[in-house]
C-alpha cells in the first residue's frame, strides 16, 4: 500500500520546494526522520534523493541533482549510526542501480524533447521505485487488481472485508469495482503532483471496466460514471483516472458518450489499425484532455508468431516481434497523424522484452507515446545499456512486411481497412485477450463474494 507519509514528503521535498529552498527542507526532513528514528522513512528518502525525482524541484540544475545527492548521504549516515544494516544495503544498491540507469536517461531524453517518449508502470503495486526512474503513469487490468490483492493479502484482505460489510447489499460487480480503486487511489495519491505539474498531461492512473461487459455499452458507461465520482470525491478533485475500455463495437458508443463528457479513456484489447482509426474518431469528437489507444505488442506478436510457424516461415519469432512495431508504426503515421486525431495517442503494453521499447520510440512532438512496463521487464530494460533511435520514424521494411502478410492475424491488424467494427469482437487476440481477463474477474467475484 501506498505510505501517506512517504508520499508526502516526497510532495515536501520535491513538488514544493524550489532550487533555493531545497537545502533547507532537505534539511528539515531529515532532522524530523532522525527525532523519529524511522529507518526505513530515511532509507526510502536517500533513494529518493538520488533518483529522477529531484527533476520535480521547480527551477531544477545540475546543482539541485549535486545537492540531493549530498543530501542523501546524510540520510545514509543515519542509517549507519543507527545500526540499519540491511535497510543500508538496500539503499546502497538501489542508489548505486539509479546511477546508471536506462529508463532515467529515457526520461531525461523525453525532457529535453529528443524524444516524445513517457513511460509507466503496468502494475498496481511499485509506483514509488518506478517513478525514481521516470515512471508517470499507471496501468491496471483485473489480472493486475488479483495480482495486487494476493501480493498484500494482510491489507487488501481487510480492504475486502470493508467493502464486503458495507456495501453487502450491492452487486458482486460494485463491490469488484471499489476493490479495484483501491488499488487505483493508491497510485492517483503517488501521481497526483506529477499530474497537476504536468499540466494534466501524466500522472494519470487507468482503470479497467469489468470485462464481461464487452457487449453492454450502457453498463460500461454506469461503470465509468460510478467509478469517476466516487475517486472525484476521495481525491478532492478532478480524478487523475483514465477509464480502459476493450475495442469493441459496444464500446464505440461508450467512448462517445463518456468522451462529450470529458472523461478521458484507453482503448485495451486493442491490436489494429482498424479498431484504432474508430475509437480515435470518437474520441476526436469529445473533450477529454487525455486519452489512448493501447497497441497490446506482446498479445499480437505471440499469435502472429504461431501463425507464421505454420506457414513455414524461418525464424518465426523474431519476425513475429516486428508485427506489433509495424502496426504501432501504422497506426502513428497513417490513423493519427495522417487524420489529425490529435486528442488521442499511443500507448504500447504487454512488453515482452526491450524490443517492444526500441519499436516504440519517437521524436516527432506532435504525437507522443507512452510505454507501460511490467516490473520485471522494465527492470530488464532498466539494467542495460541502451540505444535510443527513435524507430517510429523508421518505417518497417518491406521485406518484413512481406513476410508477416503470411498470417492473417497479422493482416487484420495491419491494413487500414482490416476490419469491420462488426467484426472487433471476433478478432482472435480481441477474444483471448478478453476471455483471460474475463476469467480472472470470475476469481475476483469468487474473492469478493466471501
Amino acid at each position: 500500500m501506498m505510505d501517506k507519509k512517504q508520499i508526502s514528503l516526497r510532495n515536501r521535498l520535491f513538488f514544493q520546494s524550489t532550487a533555493a529552498s531545497f537545502p533547507k527542507e532537505a534539511s528539515l526532513v531529515r532532522k524530523l526522520l532522525e527525532y523519529e528514528r524511522d529507518a526505513y522513512m530515511t532509507a526510502e528518502i536517500a533513494m529518493d534523493l538520488s533518483s529522477y525525482m529531484v527533476h520535480y524541484i521547480s527551477g531544477y540544475t545540475s546543482e539541485c541533482e549535486a545537492a540531493a545527492h549530498k543530501e542523501a548521504e546524510k540520510f545514509l549516515a543515519l542509517l549507519r549510526k543507527w545500526g540499519e544494516t540491511e535497510l543500508l544495503k538496500t539503499a546502497e544498491e538501489e542508489i548505486k542501480s539509479l546511477k546508471t540507469s536506462s529508463l532515467i536517461k529515457l526520461t531525461e531524453l523525453g525532457d529535453t524533447k529528443e524524444l516524445a517518449v513517457r513511460w509507466g508502470n503496468d502494475n498496481g503495486l511499485g509506483i514509488m521505485k518506478a517513478m525514481r526512474r521516470g515512471a508517470m503513469f499507471v496501468t491496471t487490468n483485473p489480472p493486475i487488481v488479483n495480482m495486487a490483492r494476493k501480493e498484500k493479502a494482510d491489507v487488501y484482505d481487510k480492504i475486502r472485508n470493508r467493502i464486503c460489510a458495507d456495501y453487502k447489499d450491492e452487486p458482486v460487480e460494485n463491490r469488484i469495482s471499489r476493490l479495484t480503486m483501491e488499488v487505483v487511489l493508491n497510485n492517483c495519491r503517488a501521481l497526483y503532483a506529477v499530474f497537476e505539474r504536468s499540466g494534466h498531461r501524466a500522472g494519470y492512473v487507468h482503470y479497467q471496466v469489468n470485462p464481461c461487459s464487452y457487449r453492454d455499452s450502457k453498463a460500461m458507461t454506469q461503470e465509468i460514471l460510478f467509478a469517476y465520482s466516487h475517486m472525484q470525491k476521495k481525491l478532492g478533485g478532478r480524478p487523475n483516472v483514465l477509464f480502459k475500455v476493450p475495442g469493441t463495437k459496444a464500446a464505440l458508443e461508450t467512448v462517445e458518450e463518456v468522451s462529450r463528457l470529458g472523461i478521458g479513456v484507453t482503448i485495451t484489447v486493442n491490436f489494429s489499425a482498424a479498431q484504432s482509426y474508430a475509437f480515435a474518431k470518437r474520441i476526436q469528437e469529445g473533450c477529454a484532455e487525455r486519452s489512448f489507444v493501447v497497441m497490446m505488442a506482446g498479445r499480437l506478436d505471440g499469435p502472429v508468431e504461431e501463425e507464421l510457424e505454420k506457414a513455414g516461415v524461418s525464424d518465426a519469432a523474431v519476425t513475429a516481434r516486428g508485427a506489433s512495431r509495424a502496426v504501432t508504426y501504422q497506426i502513428y503515421h497513417n490513423v493519427l497523424l495522417k487524420n489529425r486525431l490529435d486528442k488521442t495517442n499511443i500507448l504500447v503494453a504487454s512488453l515482452r522484452g526491450a524490443w517492444n521499447f526500441e519499436a516504440s520510440l519517437t521524436k516527432d512532438r506532435e504525437s507522443e507515446i507512452v510505454i507501460s512496463s511490467f516490473p520485471d521487464k522494465w527492470a530488464d530494460y532498466d539494467a542495460q545499456e541502451q540505444c535510443y533511435q527513435p524507430m517510429v520514424q523508421e518505417k518497417p521494411p518491406e521485406e518484413l512486411i512481406s513476410r508477416l502478410k503470411k498470417s492473417e492475424t497479422f493482416k487484420k491488424a495491419y491494413e487500414l481497412e482490416g476490419m469491420s467494427e462488426e467484426e472487433f469482437d471476433t478478432y482472435g487476440p480481441v477474444t483471448a485477450t478478453l476471455n483471460s481477463f474475463i476469467q480472472t474477474y470470475e476469481e475476483l467475484k469468487e474473492y469478493m463474494s466471501a
